[in-house]
């Protein structure tokens, strides 16, 4: 009977953590399918982000290479204003001004590019604007998102498991206990001879007897 009692007290106990158990396993799995959609959306940010960093990098090496040009650009305007300057000198003599601005425009001929160099320099100056911009928002968002996980409960999920997780060892110790007091029941009975449905109470006290002194 002691037994009996050992048993259900085991079965009441394990029951509740068991339906415990499974409440939190449910949660467990809801927490890791949010996470692994959460992992995508990180996974597949990381790759924006690198796709963007390259793509800075390359406007960022371009407009390297437009300030560069505006460099030698400001440098041969520089040239031009000093030529003009001396030209300025012979405006009086129609024949030498007249050369004088052929030689100019044959010299300079070149570099008849100017503002279409300083069209591309601006162009390349905002899509380097551009791409910080979205970078810095994407970024942003990122980091948004990883606070608002955090704040949604992102510790207490972590705590949820292991609670689980303990949960899980203590129910398995009862069961192994219940599985003894089974046993030793089963053991008991059988040499109490216990097995069948009605025994004489003196033939019940003399099994009794031998199972003590064995």
């Amino acid at each position: 009977f002691i037994l009996d009692f050992k048993i259900k007290e085991l079965k009441s106990q394990i029951e509740p953590r068991d339906k415990q158990i499974r409440e939190q396993t449910e949660q467990i799995n809801d927490m890791v399918n949010e996470l692994e959609n959460l992992q995508k959306i990180i996974v597949n940010l990381d790759i924006q982000l690198g796709e963007l960093r390259e793509k800075l990098s390359a406007a960022d090496h371009e407009l390297k290479r437009e300030i560069v040009k505006n460099r030698a650009s400001k440098a041969a305007l520089k040239t031009i204003r000093t030529d003009l300057h001396h030209v300025s000198g012979i405006i009086q003599e129609p024949a030498k001004l007249a050369k004088a601005l052929k030689e100019m425009y044959h010299k300079y001929n070149a570099d008849k590019d100017f503002d279409v160099i300083r069209v591309e320099e601006g162009e390349a100056r905002n899509e380097f604007h551009r791409q910080r911009d979205f970078l810095e928002r994407t970024v942003k968002t990122l980091q948004q998102q990883v606070i608002t996980f955090s704040k949604a409960g992102g510790g207490d999920k972590i705590r949820l498991v292991e609670e689980n997780a303990t949960l899980i060892a203590e129910t398995n110790k009862l069961r192994r206990n219940l599985k003894t007091e089974s046993t030793e029941k089963k053991k008991m009975q059988s040499l109490l001879g216990l097995t069948a449905k009605y025994m004489p109470a003196r033939q019940a006290q003399k099994r009794l007897n031998e199972a003590v002194m064995t």
